[in-house]
């Protein structure tokens, strides 16, 4: 036995070294906001999304670009002018229209054009539409941080369970070595009988068992809690956080507020606005466009390749309105836009079931946490009550007063009692967790 004694003094020596180099849960977040490659993504798509509205927003403003061509006429154009203003004759004998060129071989062009949009609801109905897609982005962005918030966070109370359960699991072994040391002791009196010393191997080698998967466990979660922050460090919590989580969430429990409204049911609601808003703007496509035109610039004529030719160079500018009415577009058809009422209906849908769920759901966790907190409450009472009798037992046992059999009993009892308490606190905490994650409320649970 005294191999397992040493043992559990090294865990016990163990588990004091983790408590002075503990990760705490903010530092947790941190690390896993900082490295997740899912929730980068969605902020990329969100800046993206920004870049998106101010490149849409441009499209509306001032257009002013430096325009220049060199040509060579192979051909110079040929006009028809009345026959009066002299000339030979293009309509043969009794012809009354002259041909005349216009043009020289080689010509230059050089200006600037200025376009200002002054009417075009095709054009701000699309910066709508980019505005509506950069809300989803956001939300996204927000949902995707739910999502490693909600896991770290899970994974951080687990594994405060198991290295409490590996803490408590120490004490039950040392506790039933002492009962088994009484048992054995008794046993080799003649004061207790055979039977009575195998239950209390039995119970002592149950509760090494305990200790054994308790720590497992903590393992597993610690390497769990290391992928999700996307560490190679092996994470250590405070063992003590436990109790400080305990007593955080017992008052969380109170204060959490229905609601039906969801990060997922912004985003279908969002999305039935963006198609909403394409209806728009196929309809819009429709419609007139009407710009402010100018160009100010300056164009040379002549016979050869001189570009820089003295008096061949003309001044040439204008001002003027222009308008563009498409006549024949399929871009706002019909069959587009009951496509897209088609999925509005969808969205409508989705939205519904969407709520429907999430108030069944609130339901289920809010009856779920009352009665978790009842059995709590109970379970901590008989848990404190059978731990101090599990002391009176062993002192009698060792004055001879109880026999062995009732020991094992409380034993039993004891332990069954605290697995059963372990089992309903974190039933508790994962209840409360999912009350908040659909809350969006993570973010409180950090700093408890």
């Amino acid at each position: 036995m005294k191999p397992t004694i040493q043992l559990l003094f090294l865990l016990i020596f163990g588990v004091g070294c983790a408590q002075q180099s503990g990760l705490s849960l903010q530092e947790c977040t941190e690390l896993a906001l900082s490295e997740k490659p899912n929730y980068k993504v969605a902020q990329l798509r969100s800046e993206n999304g920004a870049i998106d509205v101010k490149a849409t927003k441009s499209s509306l403003g001032p257009k002013l670009a430096l325009s220049y061509a060199y040509k060579y006429n192979a051909i110079i154009p040929t006009s028809l002018v009345p026959g009066e203003l002299g000339g030979t004759s293009a309509m043969g004998n009794g012809g009354d229209f002259l041909e005349l060129q216009f043009g020289t071989a080689w010509q230059q062009d050089l200006g600037i054009t200025l376009e200002q949009p002054l009417f075009n609801l095709k054009a701000r109905s699309e910066l709508m539409e980019r505005r509506i897609k950069q809300r989803i982005y956001l939300l996204e962005e927000e949902r995707s941080k739910e999502e490693v918030l909600y896991n770290v966070i899970a994974s951080y109370l687990l594994l405060s369970r198991c290295e409490f359960e590996t803490k408590s699991a120490i004490l039950d072994t040392l506790r039933t070595y002492h009962s088994l040391k009484l048992i054995s002791n008794g046993y080799e009196n003649g004061r207790v009988l055979k039977m009575d010393l195998n239950t209390a191997r039995i119970n002592h080698n149950n509760a090494k068992s305990i200790l054994t998967s308790a720590i497992d466990r903590a393992d597993t979660e610690r390497y769990n809690l290391a992928f999700l922050m996307g560490s190679d460090r092996l994470p250590y919590i405070d063992v003590n956080q436990y109790q400080e989580i305990n007593l955080f969430f017992a008052k969380k429990r109170k204060e959490i507020p229905d609601r039906t409204e969801t990060t997922n049911s912004r985003i279908i609601k969002i999305e039935s606005k963006l198609l909403g808003q394409r209806i728009k703007t196929l309809k819009a496509a429709r419609l007139p466009n009407i710009s402010f035109d100018a160009f100010y610039g300056a164009n040379q004529f002549s016979q050869s390749l001189s570009p820089f030719e003295k008096q061949t160079w003309f001044g040439n500018s204008f001002i003027g309105i222009s308008m563009k009415l498409p006549i024949l577009s399929v871009e706002g058809s019909s069959s587009k836009v009951a496509r897209l009422r088609g999925e509005q209906r969808i969205k409508e849908q989705q939205l519904l079931e969407e709520t429907n769920n999430t108030r069944f759901e609130y339901k289920r966790l809010r009856l779920t946490l009352e009665s978790l907190q009842k059995e709590i409450i109970f379970l901590e009472q008989n848990l404190a009550l059978r731990k101090e009798n599990m002391t009176f037992y062993q002192a009698r046992l060792s004055k001879g007063k109880v026999n062995a059999y009732e020991l094992n009993e409380q034993e039993l009892l004891v332990q069954k009692n605290s697995s059963e308490l372990f089992k309903k606190r974190t039933q508790l905490w994962e209840a409360i967790l999912k009350k908040y994650k659909a809350l969006g409320r993570l973010q409180e649970l950090i700093n408890f």
